[in-house]
């Protein structure tokens, strides 16, 4: 039970020791504990946790913080070769090539909402398609009596399925949110964390 006037759950507050983490939130090389720590724009984070500084992972800003506790996964970018034998192929590879952390950030609300809605925009482009391309063949269709309609239906589509999911992420979705640009066994490089974060490091 929180104390009287102290929020459960929301308010971001980092231990003043990694050692408050206890065994389960630290990567200890040779017994001692290895810190975040900035690595030019990226974010070198141990994969087992490390506290971080109470500044908005994303904007920069010290006030009104909560914590996001947020799964990162990173897919190691041969796993794409999988592609060329099928779908199938590439799930399994894609599977079993990828990296995933938990990583406890501290974030405004106003960049977390922002980070939420990113993400959920990014699952809407991967089912737009879906439904605009029926659309847009039957909009066609009013003024073009031939089958003509339904085959450029199925281009539309198909152009959609693979653009408008590739410029939500780089456009709207990643530049919300953190993400990996490596894990392995030991660490993950995180990127699109501001820079006042890395600078307190």
């Amino acid at each position: 039970m929180p104390p009287h006037g102290q929020p459960h759950g929301h308010m971001y507050a980092p231990p003043q020791s990694p050692i408050g983490y206890g065994p389960a939130f630290g990567y200890a090389y040779g017994g001692g504990w290895a810190p975040a720590r900035a690595d030019g724009a990226l974010l070198d984070y141990p994969v087992h946790g490390a506290p971080l500084p109470p500044i908005c992972c994303k904007c920069g800003t010290r006030h009104g913080l909560k914590t996001r506790m947020q799964s990162i996964v990173w897919v190691n970018p041969l796993a794409w070769l999988g592609a060329l034998g099928g779908l199938l192929p590439l799930a399994v590879m894609i599977a079993f090539m990828q990296k995933r952390i938990q990583v406890m950030l501290p974030i405004c609300p106003t960049c977390d909402s922002r980070w939420t809605q990113g993400t959920v925009l990014r699952w809407l482009s991967f089912l737009a398609p879906f439904v605009l391309a029926p659309v847009f063949g039957a909009f066609v269709g009013l003024f073009v009596q031939s089958d003509d309609a339904f085959a450029l239906a199925l281009l539309v589509g198909f152009v959609l399925l693979i653009l408008l999911p590739i410029l939500t992420v780089k456009l709207v979705s990643e530049p919300r949110a953190i993400t990996a640009k490596r894990i392995d066994d030991h660490r993950a490089l995180l990127k699109g964390v501001h820079a006042d974060l890395l600078r307190s490091l």
